[in-house]
């Protein structure tokens, strides 16, 4: 006769647990600059008011070797204006500015805490740095544009419409063409086929740069 079976039962599984941990400080900081610009968008205000003023100190000085550096480059409005005119004499431009090692990414940032963070043109941009003249936003500039578009011939006028919304999106920039902007237009792309676009692009910087002084 056999004895008593045995029954075995399995253990009892641990049951998961699941470790909480807080945020790290890189993932929920905010950087102030950003802060900055959201709060004098919304309330419509220049961001200089939204710094310390160390940090404005250290801006403004930062600023004014940029602004000796662009006072080497242009001697008024006209000749920063002049510089954006047509694309051969953006490419001299630009290769005046790397001479200078003028700081594209510190400027950029200022314009950006500039008119409430609105986006602002280079060219006008350099002219306030080197003549104090007054600054306006790329929106002024684009129906201003748009105004005279009647006095453009019909390709500058193609790329006025294939241009400016990217040109108002770019923020801290000129006027210009990308072969990107070229790919997403098909107007563009035929005229870049036939070689009309340098001259239609030429046309409208020399009336969006000098015909605007």
């Amino acid at each position: 006769m056999s004895g008593p079976k045995i029954v075995k039962f399995p253990k009892a599984r641990q049951a998961p647990t699941v470790e909480i941990q807080p945020h790290p400080e890189e993932v929920i900081d905010v950087d102030p600059q950003i802060i900055a610009v959201m709060k004098a968008r919304l309330a419509g205000e220049p961001l200089d008011q939204y710094f310390s003023r160390d940090d404005q100190m250290t801006n403004e000085l930062a600023i004014e070797r940029e602004r000796q550096k662009l006072k080497a480059v242009f001697g008024n409005a006209s000749d920063v204006f002049g510089g954006f005119s047509s694309l051969e004499a953006v490419k001299v431009t630009r290769t005046k500015l790397r001479e200078q090692k003028v700081d594209q990414a510190l400027l950029s940032q200022y314009a950006s805490r500039k008119l409430a963070g609105q986006p602002i043109d280079e060219a006008d941009l350099y002219a306030h740095l080197v003549t104090g003249c007054e600054l306006q936003p790329k929106q002024v500039r684009v129906e201003s544009l748009k105004k005279l578009s009647p006095t453009l011939g019909s390709k500058a006028r193609e790329v006025v419409d294939g241009v400016a919304e990217h040109y108002l999106a770019d923020g801290f920039s000129a006027f210009g063409v990308s072969k990107e902007i070229i790919e997403l237009s098909p107007t563009m792309r035929e005229q870049l086929r036939n070689g009309e676009i340098q001259g239609a692009v030429d046309e409208v910087l020399n009336v969006l740069y000098r015909g605007m002084e």
